[in-house]
């Protein structure tokens, strides 16, 4: 393992695999600095499921088996994680593919808000309107 950097986040890559192994307190910031470098992802398109190449890891910190898990619990990226140690591991291309998914749930969420937010004026116009 390696040091390397996400924006402001330094965390451990492995030269040879590609994978990477970030403190889970610091991901968020860390996927934040891999969202300017990505395409903006076609949202007209559904993402895929990640392949995951590694199967079961051993965290390098504490020598446990990492537990699995869904990032974001949508089922289309795992995620390697030890809670003890408070580490992720990420195989070559996952956090890319969380980041892109991290992209496309806040898309999702502004929309679901924009359109709440028209629904909310057109009943406040039809109750305040002339039509009452």
């Amino acid at each position: 393992m390696a040091p390397a950097q996400l924006g402001d986040v330094t965390y451990e890559r492995c030269p040879q695999c590609g994978g990477g192994v970030v403190r889970l307190p610091h991901l968020d910031r860390a996927l934040a600095s891999l969202t300017p470098l990505l395409p903006p992802p076609d949202l007209a398109r559904s993402m895929g499921v990640v392949s995951d190449p590694g199967g079961r890891v051993d965290c390098p910190a504490c020598g446990t088996t990492m537990s699995q898990g869904s990032y974001l619990e949508q089922g289309l990226v795992t995620i390697d994680r030890c809670v003890r140690c408070m580490l992720l591991f990420a195989d070559m291309g996952e956090l890319e593919a969380m980041a892109e998914q991290r992209i496309r749930s806040e898309a999702q969420r502004d929309l679901s808000r924009s359109r709440t937010e028209e629904v909310l004026r057109q009943m406040k116009w039809l109750v305040s309107g002339p039509n009452v």
